[in-house]
């Protein structure tokens, strides 16, 4: 059952009780790139995880993955 509102968006109270509106974040979209930009790493932390990935890539591409 929706809450009514008005064109403003603003909902209406109805026999004393508020409607429910939860807070909605932002598209993923508008977000993302803030996230991303500050979520950086140093070079040698890259290099780390870029040689974690390649490893399992591989191992992955030859079907031998330790412990799994």
């Amino acid at each position: 059952m929706s809450a009514p509102s008005t064109p403003g968006g603003k909902v209406r109270v109805t026999a004393g009780v508020p409607a429910f509106a939860a807070p909605y974040a932002p598209p993923d979209h508008t977000v993302a790139p803030a996230l991303l930009a500050a979520a950086s790493r140093r070079a040698d932390a890259e290099a780390r995880i870029d040689g974690r990935a390649r490893r399992l890539v591989e191992s992955i591409r030859v079907k031998d993955i330790p412990g799994v």
